[in-house]
């Protein structure tokens, strides 16, 4: 019968939180243990096996010193020793059932929370002083961890401090951050009191209310503008962007690349469940929430009224070594490294896929629906300095039309005639091959600036006098009415200045001296007025024995005419760059300053960061944290900024005639730079974890 006091002691190990009495001692002197690891499997781990009525303490061997061991997870430490070699027991600081035979300095090695080395229980304990490395009693550290240095203050305290903290190098940084942003603010505010508001503040006060306007006008919406009442319509979330063109083809691209973000969410969580459950470390990791009765019922009850040993969380072993809580978690990391690979190459396969269809989709839309550059073709071979684009035009259309002779049916005129009458049709005459017009390239990549500069203009002074006009209609709605002026611009007298300085520039660029007129670089656009017209010319032009294949332009006789398809819109295209040819050293010297900016960044900062800061912190087996790791944070978030800046930068000024062929070198050195980080991150990680 079991006493009373015993009783009470097993209900209180019941109870989550509540530890039991002192176990009674073994003829070792230490204490007895559960009945779980009488019933364990030999090969569970270390052991004390029960002879009679001893219980054997489980003695690890030489060659076990300085290697991770086993319990059975029932097991206390107490009834083991450790070879006189490495006599120190280090237990896990993550797995109780884990611990390490070794030696009394290298306690913080295996567990940096217990650095002191209790000869008397031979078993490294946790040390009052943070920081330490190696602690000769609970409260004296002897050697602190690299990176910190051992403080002794004036009642006699011990503490590691980290050497940067010691110095005061980052509160010295904040400090000074925080003094020139105060200076810049409180001159910003002189500046303004003394020397009055900016001139243009009232017309970049313009410009900010244009780019809220502008950022409006990009969302998303229908207009139907026959509709006076409910001009702007929501498109709906079932609405299918692939059979009607809202805003041309990069919204139904978007959308599939919503679904393929969703696809690659799914493919994750199943790849890891699969993982996860296959491993069987649920059942080991499920230890960790034993239920108190199966505890009470795995134990080992008290003999002769004495009192309860304390059973550890960690008992469950179930006499199978493939369920072993070391096995199990070695086989979990072994499974999810090819997991994860395996997963690496579905979703770049699944990559390639999506990019192959998403150019098909591209191919399919731009096929069902109508875009500029389904009438434009691109024209090589033309004199740089011929800049006449109504004889060009001319030219153009007579030498199609003398390949293609005849006239060619037209689809009828279409006349809204509202909606009492409906749509009208009306027959249009056969005509012979009509160019609507030509755009020339030009060559304006040192007149950048100044174009860009007049245009703004243009585009500035026609949104005014759109809003003038539709504010003077009584048709418009009141909530479509913009209140803009001249005077949003500077006011009259500065916009005609303005508007007769940039007609100067641009009468010298197309009427002055032959040094100050821009030239092409011999290439033009010939836009036609039907897409069958296009479509005879380059199957015209792709006949054996065509005229077109040995056109040439009166003024350039050696150049023969060449006709390109067009596949791209006019915003995808870098109009400045045209003149300029793009070479392949241009792109490798753009690609070696990329690369040499992210190799400074990870030799300058991430390594030295590292090295520095991350690194002592991680030998306490902690993560660093205050004033430090929020300047390095923003330092480095900064530098990241900058550098994907820089890239976007470089990328464009190698000179790449279309947008998307940047965008591939943008993406390609974001991709470089994405995987620097991650794969610095993951060093370290691997570093830290296997480096003791």
């Amino acid at each position: 019968m079991v006493p009373a006091v015993a009783v009470s002691t097993w209900v209180l190990l019941a109870l989550p939180g509540v530890h039991a009495l002192p176990p009674p001692l073994s003829p070792r002197g230490g204490p007895k243990v559960d009945l779980a690891a009488e019933h364990a499997n030999k090969q569970c781990g270390a052991k004390d096996p029960h002879r009679g009525e001893e219980w054997l303490g489980a003695e690890p061997q030489d060659q076990h010193c300085h290697q991770s061991l086993l319990t059975n997870c029932s097991v206390t430490y107490a009834p083991m020793a450790c070879p006189e070699s490495c006599p120190m027991i280090v237990p896990n600081h993550a797995f109780a059932c884990l611990f390490t035979c070794a030696k009394p300095e290298y306690c913080s090695e295996y567990n940096p929370d217990r650095p002191f080395a209790d000869r008397s229980l031979g078993t490294c304990m946790p040390c009052k002083v943070e920081g330490c490395k190696y602690c000769t009693k609970v409260d004296e550290c002897k050697v602190c961890h690299d990176g910190f240095v051992l403080v002794t203050d004036d009642d006699g305290n011990q503490s590691c401090v980290f050497y940067m903290d010691k110095a005061g190098v980052f509160d010295k940084i904040a400090t000074g951050v925080i003094i020139v942003i105060a200076i810049v603010v409180v001159l910003g505010m002189i500046w303004g009191c003394c020397g009055g508001g900016h001139p243009d503040a009232e017309v970049n006060a313009y410009a900010i209310v244009r780019a809220r306007r502008h950022r409006h006008l990009c969302k998303t919406l229908r207009w139907e503008l026959s509709n006076k009442r409910n001009a702007v319509q929501w498109l709906s979330l079932a609405f299918n962007f692939h059979r009607q063109n809202i805003c041309g083809v990069g919204l139904s691209l978007f959308y599939n690349s919503v679904v393929f973000t969703m696809c690659v969410a799914f493919v994750i969580w199943m790849v890891t469940s699969m993982v996860y459950a296959g491993s069987g470390v649920q059942t080991a990791l499920s230890s960790f929430d034993s239920d108190p009765l199966d505890l009470y019922t795995n134990g080992l009850l008290p003999q002769n009224g004495a009192p309860a040993v304390v059973i550890s969380r960690l008992y469950v072993c179930h006499g199978k070594s493939h369920e072993n809580l070391h096995n199990t978690l070695n086989e979990f990391a072994t499974m999810n490294f090819f997991g994860l690979g395996v997963l690496w190459v579905v979703l770049f396969g699944m990559l390639l896929f999506f990019t192959k269809r998403q150019k098909v989709n591209t191919a399919i839309f731009n096929s069902k629906n109508a875009t500029m550059a389904d009438y434009a073709l691109r024209i090589t071979g033309l004199p740089k300095d011929f800049t006449e684009e109504a004889d060009l035009k001319a030219w153009l259309e007579g030498e199609f039309r003398k390949a293609c002779p005849g006239k060619f049916p037209r689809p009828p005129l279409i006349e809204d005639m509202g909606k009492t009458q409906g749509d009208v049709k009306k027959d249009r005459e056969d005509t012979p091959i009509e160019v609507y017009g030509v755009s020339l390239c030009y060559d304006y990549l040192k007149e950048w600036g100044p174009v860009d500069d007049i245009l703004m203009n243009m585009n500035m002074r026609l949104e005014v006098q759109a809003a003038e006009e539709a504010n003077a209609s009584e048709a418009v709605d009141d909530k479509y009415r913009r209140f803009l002026t001249t005077k949003n611009l500077g006011g009259d007298k500065a916009v005609q200045e303005r508007i007769k300085k940039d007609r100067d520039q641009v009468k010298k660029w197309f009427e002055g001296t032959a040094e100050e007129r821009l030239k092409t670089n011999g290439e033009a656009f010939c836009v036609f007025n039907w897409n069958e017209d296009l479509d005879r010319v380059l199957k015209e032009y792709s006949r054996e024995g065509s005229s077109l294949k040995n056109l040439c332009h009166p003024r350039n006789p050696g150049q023969p005419i060449e006709i390109l398809f067009v596949n791209s819109e006019p915003p995808s295209v870098n109009w400045q760059f045209l003149g300029t040819p793009l070479s392949v050293k241009a792109i490798i010297k753009g690609l070696a300053f990329i690369a040499c900016l992210i190799l400074i960044v990870l030799c300058c900062i991430l390594i030295p960061y590292y090295q520095f800061i991350l690194k002592p912190y991680g030998a306490l087996g902690s993560m660093a944290s205050g004033t430090k790791t929020a300047v390095m944070g923003q330092v480095v978030g900064g530098l990241n900024t900058i550098v994907q800046i820089q890239i976007w930068m470089t990328s464009f000024n190698v000179g790449f005639h279309r947008r998307e062929n940047m965008d591939r070198m943008v993406l390609m050195c974001n991709v470089l730079l994405i995987f620097v980080n991650i794969g610095f991150s993951i060093l370290v990680s691997a570093f830290q974890a296997y480096s003791k």
